[in-house]
Protein backbone atom coordinates (compact mmCIF):
# COMPACT_ATOMS: atom_id res chain seq x y z
CA UNK A 1 0.00 0.00 0.00
CA UNK A 2 1.48 3.34 -1.25
CA UNK A 3 1.76 6.11 2.00
CA UNK A 4 -0.25 8.78 0.26
CA UNK A 5 1.27 12.51 0.69
CA UNK A 6 -0.76 13.97 3.55
CA UNK A 7 0.09 10.70 5.40
CA UNK A 8 4.01 11.48 4.90
CA UNK A 9 3.49 15.47 5.64
CA UNK A 10 1.86 14.47 8.63
CA UNK A 11 4.52 11.81 9.96
CA UNK A 12 7.24 14.37 8.89
CA UNK A 13 5.21 16.58 10.60
CA UNK A 14 4.80 14.81 13.96
CA UNK A 15 8.38 13.90 13.58
CA UNK A 16 10.31 17.46 13.40
CA UNK A 17 7.19 18.17 16.44
CA UNK A 18 8.93 15.60 18.56
CA UNK A 19 12.57 16.31 18.02
CA UNK A 20 11.54 20.31 18.77
CA UNK A 21 9.52 18.53 22.28
CA UNK A 22 12.91 16.47 22.89
CA UNK A 23 15.32 19.85 22.70
CA UNK A 24 12.93 21.77 24.91
CA UNK A 25 12.64 19.34 27.44
CA UNK A 26 16.46 18.45 27.68
CA UNK A 27 16.81 22.31 28.11
CA UNK A 28 13.82 22.05 30.70
CA UNK A 29 16.17 19.63 32.22
CA UNK A 30 19.38 21.28 31.94
CA UNK A 31 17.69 24.42 33.75
CA UNK A 32 16.83 22.00 36.33
CA UNK A 33 20.15 21.10 36.67
CA UNK A 34 21.68 24.63 36.99
CA UNK A 35 19.37 25.58 39.40
CA UNK A 36 19.58 22.46 41.55
CA UNK A 37 23.15 23.42 41.68
CA UNK A 38 22.80 26.74 42.44
CA UNK A 39 20.32 26.00 45.20
CA UNK A 40 22.83 23.21 46.60
CA UNK A 41 25.48 26.57 46.56
CA UNK A 42 23.30 28.98 48.00
CA UNK A 43 22.76 26.26 50.94
CA UNK A 44 25.99 25.59 51.75
CA UNK A 45 26.44 29.41 51.69
CA UNK A 46 24.00 29.64 54.18
CA UNK A 47 25.66 26.78 56.45
CA UNK A 48 28.63 28.66 56.19
CA UNK A 49 27.00 31.93 56.85
CA UNK A 50 25.26 30.45 59.80
CA UNK A 51 28.14 28.53 61.78
CA UNK A 52 30.09 32.61 61.24
CA UNK A 53 27.05 33.87 62.83
CA UNK A 54 27.08 30.87 65.75
CA UNK A 55 30.64 31.89 66.48
CA UNK A 56 30.33 35.46 66.32
CA UNK A 57 27.83 35.16 68.85
CA UNK A 58 29.55 32.94 71.08
CA UNK A 59 32.73 35.31 70.90
CA UNK A 60 30.12 37.96 72.15
CA UNK A 61 29.06 36.38 74.83
CA UNK A 62 32.37 35.24 76.23
CA UNK A 63 32.93 39.63 75.97
CA UNK A 64 30.12 40.06 77.46
CA UNK A 65 30.77 37.43 80.48
CA UNK A 66 34.14 39.05 80.67
CA UNK A 67 32.26 42.69 80.75
CA UNK A 68 29.73 41.60 83.22
CA UNK A 69 32.62 39.95 85.68
CA UNK A 70 34.89 42.81 85.26
CA UNK A 71 32.13 45.49 86.31
CA UNK A 72 31.16 43.35 89.43
CA UNK A 73 34.37 43.38 90.39
CA UNK A 74 34.77 47.51 90.38
CA UNK A 75 31.09 47.92 92.05
CA UNK A 76 32.32 45.13 94.41
CA UNK A 77 35.61 47.30 95.52
CA UNK A 78 33.71 50.53 95.06
CA UNK A 79 31.04 49.60 97.55
CA UNK A 80 34.21 47.84 99.70
CA UNK A 81 35.67 51.41 100.21
CA UNK A 82 32.96 53.44 100.62
CA UNK A 83 32.08 50.99 103.32
CA UNK A 84 35.42 51.24 104.58
CA UNK A 85 35.08 55.12 104.64
CA UNK A 86 31.57 54.98 106.32
CA UNK A 87 33.10 52.66 109.10
CA UNK A 88 36.02 55.36 109.93
CA UNK A 89 33.52 57.82 109.77
CA UNK A 90 31.32 56.30 112.20
CA UNK A 91 34.34 55.94 114.39
CA UNK A 92 35.36 59.46 114.06
CA UNK A 93 32.12 60.26 115.24
CA UNK A 94 31.74 57.71 118.19
CA UNK A 95 35.31 59.15 119.30
CA UNK A 96 34.48 62.37 119.02
CA UNK A 97 30.93 62.07 121.44
CA UNK A 98 32.85 59.96 123.52
CA UNK A 99 35.24 62.44 124.24
CA UNK A 100 32.94 65.12 124.18
CA UNK A 101 31.36 62.22 126.98
CA UNK A 102 34.28 62.38 129.26
CA UNK A 103 35.16 65.88 128.98
CA UNK A 104 31.78 67.38 130.20
CA UNK A 105 31.94 64.42 133.16
CA UNK A 106 35.35 65.88 134.43
CA UNK A 107 34.17 69.44 134.68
Amino acid sequence: MPISGSHCDASEALRWRNVELERKLRSILEGEESMEEELRMTWQHIRLVEERLCSELDELEAEAVDNAMESRAQITLLLMEKLSASNELLQSLSLNNLSHSITSLTQ
